[in-house]
C-alpha cells in the first residue's frame, strides 16, 4: 500500500510541476506601440480633390506603421483605408527631435495590397516633432502638409 501511495504522490508532483512550467505568464511577444500621431488634411493631388487622415504608429521594437483613410472626388468617388506603409525607424517618436524612417513596404493599389520596396530603392525620411506635432510636406499639388498631432 505504501508504494501505491509513493507511486500516485510521484504522479501528482510531476503533474503539479508540469502545470506550473506551462503555466508561467504567457508573456504577449507583439511589440507594444510606443508614440501615435494622428492628422487629416484636404486638397487636391494630381487634380483630384482628396481628403486623407493619416495615423503614424511607432512600436518599441523599431517599426512603424501608417494607416490612410483617403476619399477622392473626381468624376467618380474613391476611397481607401488601411495600411499604406510600413518600415522601421530610428530616434525617439516620444521626445521632440528627427524621426528617422525607412518604407519597407507600401501599399499598391493594382495589386490591393503591401507590396515589398526593393532595398535598393528605399529610402531615409525625416519625421520632425516639434512640441507633439510633426508636418507630412507637400502631399498636396499646392505644397500644403498635414500635421499630425501626439495622441
Amino acid at each position: 500500500m505504501k508504494s501505491i501511495l509513493k507511486f500516485f504522490t510521484a504522479v501528482m508532483l510531476l503533474a503539479a510541476s508540469f502545470g506550473v512550467i506551462s503555466c508561467s505568464d504567457n508573456e504577449d511577444d507583439s511589440p507594444s506601440v510606443t508614440a501615435t500621431y494622428y492628422g487629416a488634411g484636404a486638397g487636391t493631388i494630381d487634380g483630384v480633390n482628396m481628403t486623407i487622415t493619416m495615423k503614424t504608429k511607432f512600436y518599441d521594437n523599431k517599426e512603424f506603421v501608417i494607416d490612410l483613410t483617403m476619399t477622392a472626388v473626381g468624376e467618380t468617388v474613391a476611397s481607401y483605408s488601411g495600411t499604406f506603409f510600413l518600415g522601421t525607424y530610428t530616434g525617439n517618436p516620444t521626445k521632440d527631435g528627427t524621426v528617422k524612417m525607412t518604407i519597407a513596404k507600401e501599399y499598391d493599389f493594382e495589386q490591393k495590397k503591401l507590396v515589398d520596396i526593393p532595398s535598393s530603392e528605399r529610402e531615409e525620411e525625416s519625421f520632425v516633432i516639434s512640441a507633439g506635432k510633426a508636418e507630412i510636406g507637400e502631399i498636396f499639388d499646392d505644397g500644403s502638409v498635414i500635421t499630425l498631432q501626439k495622441q
